[in-house]
């Protein structure tokens, strides 16, 4: 049996599957900026562009605090062309997210049917047009719908992963459809050598994982199409594109970390795993992403998995050594099958190969479910494969087909509920802890934000134990969790209740000894510690804030930017509350040393040797500033501050 779509009803499919998306998600545009966002955006003056002009566009490109690849220019521009148009408004952010969203799903889409064209030709299976359209629109509708995809839309910074993924698609349309010319031997070289290079390049502009491209495209090759062209001299001039475009680079970059493995192991110094212990978590990482995809269960996904377990070896836990072998396994089905099942054989790799980068070797943190919004892709095809395309009788298809509608309704209900969650951070953290009770981070947000209604609320009695609970929590939880004792710290000084000293000392150990990370301290948190001290609010002795700030500068895993922005707190402590311009400048320039490019730095450096009427050292870290300086914004300050300075020398004359 083959049913079949009549195009206007195949774009009528299309349309309705974008509005079931768009209301899916409808709810989760409301709310504000949450967490990494305010760093990266909200606080991000460089992103905050008023007018459509070059100085201002580079400005928005060169926006991130990262060096390149890292600084991912291409994403940090969207974020400034966003602000541009709608300056800080968090809907129209999330709503572009949602944009890039259905267009990643109208691209998949046309790949599905480019792909089980290309295949239905190389390996002689009598796939009718009519049979890939239905197999595509349900990819599409399926990816589009899927829960584990929601972090990648609505956590407005994920975009870098959403945008990235966009560029790598339209790479992938314009490989396929190259490959569709050269087997029908009328070219196809200028879409494969210019077009999918140049899509691919915009991929990494917007996240590294624009690096996967070339072993994407080899999975296709490598599975369903097998090289097939139109003539063997083709053949062979495809076979040297992916010797030049990916064993090439592949062999230069391992033997650049058999050279230089100290740029890998460096960033496992701050972390509380080693390189093997990363390697055996992920293996069982790996499964728990194919048990989201295939089992969705909005109780499981979360923005925060730090209560993912870390594997210590082969047995601890003992489901590490099964999830190696089952890794292990799917990699052996995959070639072993790849001439008797080559769309399960494309669907196991493409999804292995698109966590190549993330879930592999480098020392990024364990499990975040927007690695697989790219990743999915491959096992959403095969499983709508086989739902639709692959069943010989008539029962079996209806049944495929109710199968596939049914999924479909499931991930559209988990993913509307869910994002009726995001549609505000309260109801977000409460879900997460709720689902999460083991998250340190998850306690710790959900203390902090108890905190902020205690702010503004009168009646504490209940707020107060429940915040103290949820603070209290994430630090039983996570041994090196500094940021629970912070919190606690400000509950109490905001009460007016008395700081018990063992939290203090217990505070110090952990910023002095336990290795500076991401999952354990927040540098946001010295500068909020300052802000408070300038405030009315009760206050810690001078001897405690100092001991605090004198712990963390030992730590040995502090990277230069934390340490620049704990130099940065320090003077301004020194300066506004010890009034001790002298101690304030040292650190001063002491956060300037450490993060030269950093212009509040600098400028506030500027501004205080500028109060201390230092006009001439001041003249100089200006000079210095404006050589390290990039940006359009910050040169527009340091002509003021040059102006300022030229009025100061006339007044000293």
């Amino acid at each position: 049996m083959e049913i079949t779509i009549p195009s206007r009803l195949l774009y009528s499919l299309l349309f309705a599957i974008l509005a079931i998306t768009t209301a899916a998600y409808y709810p989760g545009l409301d709310g504000n900026f949450m967490f990494d966002d305010n760093v990266h955006i909200v606080q991000n003056r460089l992103i905050a562009i008023t007018r459509f002009s070059t100085d201002q566009l580079y400005q928005a490109w060169n926006a991130s605090a990262f060096n390149f690849p890292a600084s991912r220019p291409l994403s940090m521009l969207s974020f400034g062309l966003n602000h541009l148009f709608t300056v800080l408004d968090a809907y129209s952010f999330k709503l572009t997210n949602l944009i890039i969203h259905l267009l990643c799903g109208l691209i998949l889409f046309q790949i599905t049917r480019l792909a089980g064209t290309l295949y239905s030709r190389t390996a002689d299976i009598p796939l009718s047009p009519h049979q890939i359209n239905i197999w595509a629109v349900a990819a599409m509708a399926l990816w589009l719908v899927h829960p584990i995809n929601l972090t990648a839309v609505l956590y407005i910074v994920q975009r870098m992963a959403s945008l990235s993924t966009l560029f790598i698609l339209l790479a992938l349309w314009a490989y396929l459809s190259g490959r569709i010319r050269l087997l029908n031997d009328r070219g196809g070289w200028p879409l494969i050598l210019l077009a999918t290079p140049a899509f691919g390049i915009l991929a990494f502009l917007c996240k590294e994982s624009g690096a996967l491209l070339p072993a994407l495209l080899f999975v296709f090759e490598f599975t369903l199409f097998h090289f097939k062209t139109a003539t063997e001299r083709t053949t062979q001039y495809l076979k040297h594109y992916f010797l030049i475009g990916l064993v090439l680079p592949f062999t230069a970059a391992i033997c650049y970390l058999l050279l230089q493995p100290e740029w890998l192991l460096i960033g496992y110094t701050k972390r509380p795993f080693n390189l093997t212990e990363r390697l055996l978590t992920e293996s069982r990482a790996v499964w728990f992403y194919l048990q989201m995809i295939f089992g969705p269960d909005n109780s499981l996904l979360a923005l925060y998995h730090d209560d993912f377990q870390i594997s210590r070896s082969l047995l601890d836990p003992p489901s590490t050594l099964w999830a190696m072998l089952g890794v292990g396994g799917l990699i052996f089905i995959a070639l072993w099958q790849r001439q008797h099942a080559p769309i399960l054989a494309f669907g196991i790799l493409f999804f292995l190969t698109g966590h190549a980068l993330e879930s592999t070797i480098i020392p990024l943190e364990l499990v975040y479910e927007h690695r697989n919004y790219l990743p999915s892709m491959g096992l959403i095809i095969t499983l709508t494969y086989y739902l639709l395309t692959h069943p010989k009788r008539d029962w079996h298809c209806y049944l495929g087909m109710a199968t596939a509608t049914l999924f479909i309704g499931l991930c559209t209900g988990k993913t509307h509920i869910r994002a009726d969650e995001w549609s505000n951070e309260i109801s977000m953290i409460r879900a997460e802890v709720a689902h999460h009770p083991n998250s340190p981070r998850a306690n710790f947000r959900a203390g902090q934000i108890l905190i902020s209604l205690i702010q503004e609320s009168e009646d504490n009695g209940t707020l107060y134990p429940a915040a103290r609970q949820y603070l209290e929590q994430a630090i039983r939880l996570n041994p090196g969790n500094a940021d629970g004792l912070f919190g606690l710290i400000i509950l109490h000084l905001h009460l007016g209740k008395a700081v018990e000293p063992q939290w203090l000392d217990e505070l110090k150990y952990r910023l002095e000894h336990i290795p500076y990370d991401p999952q354990n301290i927040t540098t946001g948190q010295f500068s909020y510690l300052v802000r408070w001290h300038l405030s009315d609010n009760p206050k810690l002795p001078a001897k405690e804030v100092l001991g605090i700030f004198d712990a963390v500068l030992h730590n040995q895993a502090l990277d230069r930017y934390a340490r620049a922005a704990i130099h940065a707190s320090l003077q301004t402590y020194y300066l506004r509350v010890l009034k001790d311009p002298e101690t304030a400048l040292e650190h001063g320039y002491a956060a300037v040393a450490a993060w030269p490019q950093q212009w509040s730095y600098q400028a506030s450096l500027i501004r205080l040797l500028l109060e201390m009427d230092e006009t001439e050292k001041a003249k100089q870290q200006l000079t210095q500033a404006q050589a390290a300086d990039f940006n359009q914004a910050n040169r527009e300050q340091a002509q003021a501050l040059q102006h300022f300075i030229q009025r100061q020398q006339q007044t000293l004359k």
